[in-house]
């Protein structure tokens, strides 16, 4: 039930929950298929969708000889960034030399890897415990190291240590850091409550 069309771009990308292939469903549907997803272009197609009994917010857009459909969250249910109160901490215009120096580092990080190439880190190991097993091989867990409070360090230091442990380091620029410090960044959730599946 496609109700509105708008700017693909106009989608915020905090609102695509999953994405699904749409195909036609039958050879006859192929034509008018493609008609709309030429007639797209870069725009989504905005509707309702009933799925795992329950109503969607969904978008329609073209992609390469298909159409994908992502279901949306909609905007009240995604956590304001007015309403985390951490947030102000990060109020700050940072030295030039600051961002220099990250931008060297994440400069380090330019590759053409593949997100092929990750692996489930976690599965795999997971996988390997379970062989090591049923082999009938005993399995200890290691005790979880205590937690301790979390260092506020110099951002600079920091910033020259990673980039000279980083891939092809090269020598990092020194400068002040004007004795400010950081801590690291905290991840919260960005929704403002969890839903059934």
């Amino acid at each position: 039930d496609l109700a509105q069309v708008m700017p693909r771009a106009d989608i915020d990308p905090v609102l695509i929950e999953r994405a699904y292939w749409l195909a036609p469903d039958e050879e006859s549907a192929g034509e008018p298929f493609a008609v709309i997803r030429e007639a797209l272009g870069d725009r989504a197609a905005i509707g309702r969708l009933a799925l795992h009994g329950r109503e969607y917010l969904v978008a329609v857009v073209a992609r390469g000889d298909g159409l994908l459909l992502y279901t949306l969250r909609r905007p009240r249910e995604v956590r304001a960034m007015s309403g985390i109160d951490e947030m102000h901490w990060a109020e700050h215009a940072p030295a030039r030399a600051e961002i220099d120096l990250a931008r060297q580092l994440l400069d380090t990080l330019e590759t053409d890897r593949s997100l092929d190439d990750y692996a489930d880190q976690y599965e795999e190991t997971l996988r390997a415990l379970i062989a090591r097993k049923v082999a009938g091989e005993e399995i200890v867990g290691r005790p979880e190291p205590a937690a301790s409070p979390q260092k506020v360090v110099n951002l600079m230091d920091a910033l020259r240590r990673s980039l000279d442990k980083a891939p092809g380091a090269r020598s990092s620029p020194r400068g002040s850091s004007g004795g400010r410090s950081r801590r690291r960044a905290r991840v919260l959730p960005h929704r403002t409550k969890s839903r059934a599946s």
